[in-house]
């Protein structure tokens, strides 16, 4: 498990031994923001990159004792990268995709044996949440997708034009769209969480809104989606709960438990004893590892 801390570093807990190993590392001159990670299939190297406050982007290694592969000083005008992907780009780039609250705009950034290159920009109308890209498309069409106060935009980033390929916008409720997950095994499902506890389900290929779910179970922000299956989907929510729920009737189909503060990430892992678990942080402080193989449902 990796993730950061406000003390200007990374924090590493290795769960695959028996006895519980830590290590921590100060990459940064300030606060870190958020991060990413993708893995080089070849090498079965991790890159992960991290955005701070002071404006940096960081790409570094873990297997490599946390190696700095480069660094993207500046890499926006102003501090506020509250959106980070990465991904593994056609056997050769590492492609660090950033975005930028306030300046409302999404910066690519191409990463070669430690140079690195921004020669695409978009700028769009809203301020960024969140950037995805689609794990299902192939190669040719590497398509992101960009969460934005405005709405969820769709990008070819091998041919960025001035308007977004597709655009799905809720034009009801117009709130923010800070998160986006993508349902395993079903590459035309984007479910997509706000911040008044609405979460919308799309159909990519038609561009159309399939479904609402903002009944009881959903009340505040969502922080953080991550796939469980082709029907379930796991949520932190901003009143610290760790909730499944099932996108074909809107029904909470476990919970899993609680922080005392935002959840402000989730995540599903295999550990090599207790299988699958879901790994979530918290505005408490805490990383909570949660067991799945005592829960009621049967998912």
């Amino acid at each position: 498990i990796v993730y950061p801390t406000l003390r200007y570093g990374i924090d590493e807990y290795n769960l695959s031994s028996g006895a519980l190993e830590h290590r921590l590392k100060n990459i940064h001159e300030s606060n870190i923001i958020c991060m990413s990670y993708c893995q080089n299939p070849k090498s079965n190297l991790t890159f992960v990159a991290s955005a701070s406050f002071d404006r940096s982007i960081k790409v570094f290694t873990i297997e490599n004792n946390w190696k700095i592969v480069t660094t993207l000083k500046d890499a926006h005008d102003d501090y506020s990268i509250f959106a980070i992907d990465m991904r593994y780009h056609r056997e050769k780039w590492v492609v660090v995709i950033s975005g930028n609250l306030n300046l409302q705009e999404v910066k690519l950034w191409y990463i070669d044996e430690g140079q690195s290159s921004n020669n695409k920009t978009i700028k769009l109308t809203g301020k960024v949440h969140c950037v995805h890209h689609n794990t299902f498309d192939k190669e040719s069409t590497y398509l992101i997708y960009i969460g934005t106060t405005e709405g969820v935009f769709q990008y070819n980033i091998n041919e960025i034009g001035e308007q977004p390929l597709k655009s799905f916008i809720d034009t009801e409720t117009k709130s923010k769209h800070n998160s986006i997950s993508f349902i395993e095994t079903d590459p035309d499902c984007l479910v997509e969480g706000d911040s008044v506890g609405k979460v919308r389900v799309w159909s990519i290929s038609k561009g159309g809104m399939v479904k609402t779910i903002e009944r009881g179970i959903l009340k505040y922000q969502i922080n953080s989606l991550s796939p469980w299956n082709e029907k379930v989907v796991i949520g932190g929510t901003r009143d610290g709960k760790v909730l499944l729920f099932n996108i074909e009737d809107g029904e909470a189909v476990d919970s899993i438990g609680f922080h005392s503060g935002y959840v402000y990430c989730v995540k599903v892992a295999e550990h090599w004893k207790y299988g699958r678990i879901i790994v979530s942080c918290g505005f408490d402080g805490c990383v909570k590892v949660w067991g799945t193989m005592w829960m009621k449902s049967n998912i």
